[in-house]
């Protein structure tokens, strides 16, 4: 199973872990989509500065920012989101499938471990990878996942 982190406002990740939003938009000019059944690791920014939980990748969907946005009207995302995937060639929906919240570890924690680490925007968290081993791993046993 592939793993990503995906850096996003708390606010935002509340909603995915809540089960409140379905669909996380990206734009996908430059970044590959995940496949599904991946795992995605979000990292709240701003003030949290945490790693707080995970979903399941379900259905991808690419398209144009138009198309995309149609489809996530639809499913009650907010409209800034609409603002955030326009302008861009290429846009994603991802299906959030079985959140699971996680006891938060904050960025200090993590650079404790890891000096300098600076969570990216959306990116692979390969096998074998500091923050997937020394940190994700325990996280998700502590949560009870699978």
């Amino acid at each position: 199973m592939r793993w990503y982190l995906l850096s996003i406002k708390p606010r935002y990740a509340e909603a995915l872990l809540s089960g409140e939003k379905e669909l996380e938009l990206r734009r996908a000019d430059s970044i590959s989509p995940p496949p599904p059944g991946s795992l995605v690791i979000l990292y709240a920014g701003e003030k949290v500065r945490s790693i707080v939980g995970e979903f399941t990748v379900g259905r991808v969907y690419v398209g144009t920012p138009e198309e995309i946005w149609r489809l996530a009207e639809r499913r009650g995302i907010s409209r800034d989101a609409k603002a955030y995937i326009a302008g861009s060639r290429r846009a994603m929906a991802i299906e959030a499938l079985r959140p699971i919240r996680y006891e938060k570890v904050g960025l200090e924690e993590i650079r404790e471990l890891l000096p300098g680490w600076t969570p990216p925007r959306f990116g692979p968290l390969p096998e074998g990878h500091p923050v997937r081993e020394l940190i994700i791993r325990p996280l998700r046993e502590l949560a009870g996942a699978p």
